[in-house]
Order: structure tokens, then C-alpha cells, then sequence
């Protein structure tokens, strides 16, 4: 929060220092921006300009909510969980820079060492080399030493590894055919390196499999179904339950799961319960995605409950139609009249967010 020039520019240095001790890679201008757009503004110019006649006091909840909306998913989690004071469940035997690496940063470097081996230049059958390509990425990706803790660039999701050639790859360097297969990675888009000039010491970078996004997510998903059964609210269940919220992009997930821990089934079929109140304010938000993500976890963690969530999906859609896409009532009531099989779309998309997604906007279109 911020009302004064000073002020906004310490809160960007403050979100700049937050995310580089996650481990994730955010500049300094980028984060100027986010500040600027939390607070309102177009860009940091427009921030700087305004800020310098007077000062300018922000809502807190407007603030929070504009801030999310302008950084990338990851960022999003970082922010959330320092907001919330996630501390409760760490292992304090380990050191926090290693806590916040494994939070924040593992399950997209283990997730690219998986995946990266089903890309195709990677693959077998790929042609001569393939082995050498093969070795070569997952010897980044699963090494130690240096490769061990890379960094994130939250926007790409890229893995960013800091070190020598040699700290990466040991003795692959040595192989025959090594420059010319690690030239090809690096011209087919799934290696980049930048050496510095004075020194062998360079930034590696492995960029992300295709639907890499989408499998840390259902990854959340399932960890919370496969733990949902403790009973304990500060258990594992718990824990698993709050981490899938914050990676769908659902705000507030301490709370929420820890309604919805101790409340049991009734958190989920009860209309005044935390989960149907939560699918609504997405509706509301406009967060279609994550109101699709939000009801695939929801249903595979209380199975008993799944089609009493999805049954109430078409009435958050046409929320999300009222009230986010401006639409009339009395339009959206005359749509719904005539064409009595659209429930099914939501319905039958809510378990995969871009089927989901692309229903709510067409047929809010043809309500329209």
C-alpha cells in the first residue's frame, strides 16, 4: 500500500525483494509496473506524474485484488502466501531459502524434467543425436551442485540456472557430438545460454514444455484429492487443500480451506457453505478458469458432492453473465427459456478450463 511516491517506490522494491528471495526472476521495472497498476495506473510514468502534485490514498482491497490481476500465476502464489503468513505447516528444519525454493520454484523444475522428456527433438526417433539431446536436458534438470536450485521467470515459467558449462553438464561436455547437439537445443527453442564476457560464468535456461502451466495445476489438484481424507484441519489435507487454492488463483485459500476442512461435506453442498460462496464470487469476478479449476478440485476431493457442484455451475454462469458481462436479465432469462440443453456445456467442460472458458463466452454472446 502506498499513497505517496516514496511510498510506492518502496513497495516495489519491497515486492522485488520478496520475489527474488522465492527465487523467482521479476525486475525492478516490472514490478514498478505492477505497483503502478495495483494503485490504478496505466504504467509507473503515469504513477510518477500523478504522485508528484499529491498524494493519492488506495483501498487495501482494491489494491490487493489490482495487484494479483497485473503479476504472473507464479508471482500470484509468492504474494498470496506472504500476505496469508504461510508458516504454519514448514518444516523448520530447513533454511528458508530452501523452503521458499521448494514451494515455489520445484514443482515447475520437476514437472519440465518429466514433460521435457516426451518433447520431440528429445524423443526417440528424433534422429541421430537423440541420446546426447536427451542426456544433455536431463542432466540440467536433474543434476546437482549448480543446477540443483535454479530460478524461475514466472512469466515463461523458464528455469534459469547461474555457473559454468561444466557445473551443468560435468563430463557431457566432453562428448564428440556435444557443441553441435547443444547448438541444436539451443536453435530449437528448448536450451538458451548467455556467457558473461570476462568469464566462463554464464545464465543457462531451459525453457517450458508445452503445458507445463496446466500440469502444475492438475498436479495440485490431485495432491489435494489423494490427501483430502485427513481429518485433521491443520493436517495434510489441510495443507494440500490450501496450496491447490493459491496455484488455481484463489484468493483468500487459508481461509477457505480451513472452512471447508472442518465444515466437511456441508462446506460443499450447503448453499451458504465456503465452496458454492466461492464458486459465486469467481462467477462474479469474472475468473472463469478458476472457477473451473476451483469446481474440479472441489469435486474430486468429496466425490459424494461432485454433482451437486457442477449442477450449480450454470447458475454461476449466468452470474458471471449478468455481472461481469453487463448482459440483461431479462435477455439472459429468455436465452435460458429457449434453449434448454445449455446447462450441459458447463456441466460437461468444468473439469477442463479452455473448454470451460470458451462455452461461457460464446453463450454469453448468444444471450446477448
Amino acid at each position: 500500500m502506498y499513497s505517496t511516491l516514496d511510498g510506492a517506490k518502496a513497495c516495489a522494491k519491497s515486492l522485488k525483494s520478496l520475489l527474488e528471495r522465492s527465487h523467482l526472476i521479476y525486475p525492478l521495472h516490472q514490478c514498478q509496473r505492477a505497483i503502478a497498476q495495483a494503485g490504478g495506473y496505466r504504467h509507473w510514468h503515469e504513477l510518477e506524474t500523478a504522485l508528484a502534485r499529491s498524494s493519492a490514498p488506495v483501498d487495501p482491497q482494491l489494491f490487493r485484488r489490482r495487484l494479483l490481476a497485473s503479476l504472473p500465476a507464479p508471482c500470484q502464489s509468492v504474494v498470496r502466501a506472504d500476505w496469508e503468513d504461510w508458516r504454519d505447516l514448514e518444516d523448520t528444519s530447513l533454511p528458508e531459502d530452501e523452503l521458499r525454493w521448494f514451494r515455489f520454484v520445484y514443482t515447475y523444475h520437476f514437472n519440465a524434467a518429466v514433460m521435457h522428456r516426451s518433447t520431440p527433438l528429445l524423443s526417440p526417433g528424433s534422429g541421430a543425436g537423440q541420446r546426447i539431446r536427451l542426456d544433455i536436458v536431463q542432466e540440467i534438470l536433474m543434476g546437482s551442485g549448480a543446477a540443483a536450485h535454479p530460478r524461475l521467470e514466472p512469466e515463461a515459467l523458464t528455469l534459469v540456472f547461474t555457473g559454468r558449462q561444466r557445473d551443468f553438464l560435468g563430463d557431457r561436455i566432453d562428448h564428440p557430438r556435444f557443441a553441435a547437439e547443444f547448438s541444436r537445443l539451443i536453435d530449437a527453442g528448448i536450451l538458451g545460454w548467455k556467457a558473461r564476457e570476462t568469464s566462463e560464468i554464464g545464465e543457462l535456461r531451459v525453457f517450458a514444455p508445452a503445458g507445463l502451466w496446466d500440469k502444475v495445476v492438475r498436479d495440485a489438484i490431485s495432491l489435494a484429492e489423494y490427501e483430502a481424507e485427513g481429518g485433521d484441519p491443520r493436517g495434510q489435507g489441510f495443507g494440500a487443500m490450501r496450496e491447490a487454492l493459491n496455484r488455481i488463483g484463489v484468493n483468500d485459500a487459508d481461509r477457505i480451506a480451513q472452512a471447508i476442512s472442518q465444515q466437511g461435506a456441508e462446506g460443499y453442498t450447503r448453499p451458504s457453505g465456503p465452496v458454492l460462496t466461492l464458486l459465486s464470487t469467481l462467477a462474479d469476478e469474472g475468473a472463469i478458469e478458476t472457477l473451473s479449476n476451483a469446481a474440479r478440485l472441489f469435486a474430486g476431493v468429496h466425490p459424494a458432492a461432485a454433482a451437486e457442484i457442477r449442477d450449480a455451475l450454470p447458475a454461476k454462469i449466468v452470474n458471471y453473465w449478468i455481472r461481469n458481462r453487463g448482459l440483461p436479465a431479462e435477455a439472459v432469462a429468455g436465452f435460458t427459456r429457449q434453449s434448454n440443453r445449455w446447462k450441459e456445456r458447463p456441466i460437461g467442460t468444468s473439469d477442463a478450463p479452455p473448454r470451460f472458458v470458451s462455452p461461457g463466452a460464446e453463450l454469453g454472446d448468444a444471450g446477448a
